[in-house]
């Protein structure tokens, strides 16, 4: 870590920037060409003062040549080259003495390669321009403690808008070109598309598709070949094998959980949600962030409402497998989850029990499950759900038509015969549909996208641990609103048996 200091010794009046003068607290980190670089623990190697536990270095910049001839590959000026240069097209003194077709070299008035000479490179579509220069900065008295002196745009003691502006787009240029963002993005949008254990294999592919902007899929080619395309990207995603065969949905580690709004959405678009015209053009949902963990921009921060690497505890985490998804599953949640879409299909979209509609009456009461706008209590809804099966009076074909809209028939037979069984008990058919969509969406393959392994084993009984006989104390805190003594509410406790206090 190095701060940029400013110490004018010699103009005693002048003033010194609070950026760059002998407090700055700004550090930034730099790489240093040797390990034995200057520390206080060793004295600053003799070459700088003790200053406040830091090491304050009296340095000097020196600017060499890199290349004295062609270099061999545009990684070997990529990764040698540190300093940009305008197009040197734009000068009427520079020659192209060289163009591989990869490489093309210029020099100030045919001198030679010297300092002077600039390196044009095409870089994942992208040119850029270098000069062939390596700027180092040294300790004076230690000519051998050395690092690369890093370019920037904005001057520190004077700063301006522009070079800012400048400076950020450079960084986002980097971001972009970066080796691996490739492979970043690829794993985040495997994932969003359903797959939260990619295969190394998968990921490369998918890298590729992105890097070189192409992609070969069933027969026909995608992309641009620039770098970056994501029609390339997204191709590559969806039509690898490892997304379309179907085999790989029994695999525990294929598929993923699904986000609480997708399964919101999924079904409202799957049983044919039909907007009640009077209740304008648009649907609003209330809250969904505080019920279901996810609402639209509402992101909790800026890594979305789940970490890409969360893996949730037990089995999953002990297999070093991600779930993204289950990092939003809390007990509240889910049960919120459950409680809206039932409130759906009994109700119509509104906010009663659970519902996930703005609110717009105060009574809840009245409203009763299979209504019809014209009884005069679905006035109150957003909208209902319009799906009829094919076949009303076959049970199991009612439920292999749900199975299909909602779980993409991977429905398990011992949930199908449940369901079809408990469609047919129901006193009739419209009661039947809405027990069967309830039951469809308490199913694990409507929560996830991979077959369900079902288990002939029987959970073991938790034990619980016996309570403590022990006494304690408890502290109660109580957060009301208004102004109240908390204090004199609280009833003091000598202590509880059992472990625990109310």
């Amino acid at each position: 870590m190095v701060a940029i200091v400013h110490d004018p010794s010699l103009l005693h009046s002048f003033v010194v920037e609070p950026r760059v003068d002998l407090n700055n607290p700004n550090f930034f980190k730099i790489s240093w060409d040797s390990e034995d670089y200057p520390r206080p623990s060793t004295s600053c190697a003799s070459s700088c003062q003790v200053v406040n536990d830091a090491c304050l270095c009296d340095v000097s910049i020196t600017e060499s040549q890199v290349f004295t001839s062609l270099p061999a590959t545009v990684d070997d000026v990529m990764s040698q080259l540190h300093v940009g240069a305008p197009n040197p097209e734009i000068f009427g003194n520079y020659i192209q003495i060289t163009n591989t077709g990869d490489v093309e070299v210029w020099q100030k008035e045919n001198s030679g390669y010297n300092k002077d000479t600039i390196f044009a490179v095409s870089h994942r579509g992208k040119n850029i321009f270098l000069k062939n220069i390596l700027s180092t900065v040294a300790i004076n008295g230690a000519p051998a403690l050395t690092f690369r002196n890093p370019p920037h745009f904005v001057n520190i003691a004077v700063r301006e808008p522009r070079d800012v502006v400048y400076e950020t787009d450079d960084v986002l240029e980097t971001y972009f070109h970066h080796d691996n963002l490739a492979p970043f993005l690829a794993l985040r949008l495997i994932q969003r598309f359903g797959i939260s254990n990619p295969s190394p294999r998968y990921t490369e592919t998918v890298s590729k598709a992105f890097i070189h902007g192409t992609y070969v899929g069933e027969g026909q080619t995608f992309g641009d070949g620039r770098y970056g395309n994501l029609e390339a990207m997204v191709a590559a995603i969806v039509l690898d094998r490892e997304a379309t065969t179907v085999v790989l949905d029994a695999d525990p580690a294929s598929g993923s959980l699904k986000e609480p709004m997708v399964k919101i959405i999924s079904f409202m678009r799957a049983m044919d949600f039909e907007r009640r015209v009077e209740a304008g053009d648009e649907i609003r949902m209330d809250a969904l962030q505080a019920k279901v963990g996810q609402e639209a921009h509402s992101s909790p921060g800026v890594f979305s409402f789940f970490l890409p690497e969360y893996a949730a505890p037990g089995h999953i985490k002990a297999a070093a497998l991600y779930s993204p998804e289950a990092q939003l599953l809390s007990g509240p949640k889910i049960i919120s989850l459950l409680n809206g879409i039932i409130s759906l299909v009994d109700l119509g979209l509104t906010e009663c029990f659970g519902g996930f509609a703005q609110r717009n009456l105060w009574q809840c009461n009245e409203l009763r499950p299979g209504g019809t706008y014209d009884t005069g209590t679905d006035k109150y809804t957003m909208g209902k759900l319009g799906f009829s099966p094919s076949n009303p009076n076959d049970a199991n074909s009612v439920v292999d038509e749900l199975s299909l809209l909602l779980t993409a028939g991977r429905l398990n037979q011992e949930s199908r015969a449940i369901i079809a069984n408990a469609y047919s008990s129901a006193g009739n058919n419209a009661d039947g549909l809405r027990l069967a969509q309830k039951l469809m969406i308490s199913t694990p393959e409507y929560q996830s996208t991979n077959i369900l392994d079902i288990k002939s084993d029987i959970r073991p009984e938790v034990e619980f641990p016996p309570p403590s006989t022990k006494r304690y104390k408890a502290i109660l805190y109580l957060k009301v609103n208004g102004g109240m003594d908390s204090f004199n509410m609280l009833v003091p406790h000598s202590g509880c048996s059992g472990g625990k206090s109310k």
